[in-house]
């Protein structure tokens, strides 16, 4: 398990688009990639809120993230950010227009050619260490992602596998 979508940070409202078990919880309100799947086939793209609640073909399980990372086994994060290309929205995160290309712990979901679930997570912490987005997509095309969506990473990229902590998050909380 990883977290996923992007939240605000002041209110802890997500933001984007969440389906889980054919139940949509949000459907987010900006233009932004999503990572899913129906009827056992993974799906990634810009879906409408019509496809997303559509009781003809349901999503069983559906994210949005913030930009497409890899299109058909090539990086595409240029063309995901660029205006005159996809023209994500970028507003959920906090990095400004540097986002793509701060250092900072990065988490990817996708699939490879074959069908398999992949997920990449990279370790950092923001302005100081980790990935850009240009880094980890090109890390991930050599890894054999086929397309892969970019989750909220930063410093509450967290993963655990069976209940146990395998990453090491660098959030700082103002209470500790």
């Amino acid at each position: 398990v990883t977290n996923a979508g992007f939240f605000d940070v002041t209110t802890g409202v997500c933001l984007g688009t969440l389906v889980s078990s054919r139940v949509v919880h949000a459907i987010g309100k900006t233009h932004n990639v999503h990572f899913g799947m129906k009827n056992g086939k993974f799906f990634t793209g810009y879906f409408s809120s019509e496809e997303i609640t559509s009781q003809d073909n349901p999503f069983d399980t559906l994210i949005s993230g913030i930009v497409w990372a890899v299109r058909g086994g090539k990086s595409n994060v240029d063309e995901s950010i660029s205006n005159s290309g996809d023209a994500e929205d970028m507003s959920a995160q906090s990095t400004g227009h540097q986002f793509a290309s701060v250092l900072s712990a990065r988490t990817l979901v996708g699939h490879d050619k074959q069908g398999r679930l992949m997920l990449l997570q990279v370790e950092g912490e923001t302005w100081a260490r980790g990935m850009s987005i240009f880094d980890v997509a090109a890390f991930a095309v050599e890894l054999g992602f086929e397309n892969a969506i970019n989750l909220d990473g930063g410093g509450s990229a967290t993963m655990t596998i069976n209940h146990t902590l395998v990453s090491e998050p660098t959030w700082k909380c103002s209470d500790v």
